[in-house]
């Protein structure tokens, strides 16, 4: 298990949820 991957995954998707509310 890859803790750093994981966690940067979790930003990724965070970042793109951000994008689409403020559209």
């Amino acid at each position: 298990f890859n803790q750093k991957h994981y966690t940067s995954g979790i930003n990724y998707y965070i970042a793109y949820f951000k994008r689409k509310l403020l559209e």
